[in-house]
């Protein structure tokens, strides 16, 4: 009995030797929950290399031939050889106005759209970006709204801009298929956007219009709306041209 015991003891301490012996690393428990990798966008740490497009459908790309024809694209590759942690997160969607692109706590207005609490200004500011730039140039005027009221969603944007000390650019009206009334509000009103908000409007109109504010044949892209690929490089070029813009981003 004596013995037994003494041969199991010696079993048992030979076992814990080798144990020791190995490396103290604790098994993977295939049934234990593996936590997600964590993010730069989870950490909530301040960006201060992304650009924000808050736009409509021209910014959003439609009018060009593929996705790398358009402005936004084109931009985006022209700022990675500035500086390659640059980023533009480009927010802009088809039809949108002055109306979708405000604070999401702003008061409702009777008969015009919400403010789209996926791609106004509220998303925007949460990217903590270095320059915002806002591109809608006639679906307001397509809507009926007024030089007066598209104008007071333009200051109350840039009321936010200034408070929270980011740089913006807004960009001009385009060319259209309205009325002759209408086109010619099209050049009223960036005239306008220009004299509220000075240093800070990119203006292609007369570059992508006639002299009565129709896109001219080389820069339609068919639909009297939205510039062909042409178009989308002469908006590109008005931005990598544009002083304040080439400051914003430190473009030489």
């Amino acid at each position: 009995m004596q013995k037994n015991l003494l041969l199991v003891c010696g079993a048992l301490l030979c076992l814990a030797i080798a144990a020791c012996s190995k490396t103290d690393v604790a098994p993977v428990d295939s049934t234990t929950e593996v936590l997600p990798a964590i993010s730069i966008q989870s950490l909530n740490i301040v960006q201060q290399n992304n650009i924000v497009i808050l736009g409509g459908s021209t910014a959003w790309g439609q009018g060009a031939s593929s996705v790398q024809n358009t402005w936004v694209y084109k931009l985006r590759a022209k700022l990675k050889t500035v500086d390659k942690k640059d980023t533009i997160i480009n927010l802009a969607f088809p039809g949108y106005t002055t109306y979708h692109v405000r604070a999401t706590e702003g008061a409702k207005v009777t008969k015009r759209p919400d403010a789209d609490t996926l791609r106004n200004i509220t998303v925007a500011l949460r990217k903590h970006p270095k320059l915002i730039i806002v591109s809608l140039p006639s679906n307001d005027i397509n809507n009926g709204y007024t030089n007066e009221e598209i104008l007071n969603n333009y200051k109350a944007l840039v009321s936010t801009f200034v408070k929270e000390n980011i740089p913006y650019i807004l960009t001009s009206n385009q060319p259209r298929n309205f009325s002759y009334d209408q086109r010619l509000r099209l050049r009223n009103f960036t005239t306008l956007l220009a004299k509220t908000f000075p240093g800070h409007v990119i203006d292609y109109l007369n570059q992508l219009g006639d002299s009565q504010w129709s896109y001219k044949l080389i820069y339609n892209c068919g639909d009297g709306v939205h510039p062909n690929d042409r178009g989308h490089d002469v908006i590109y070029n008005a931005f990598i041209n544009y002083a304040p813009f080439k400051a914003a981003v430190g473009m030489k």
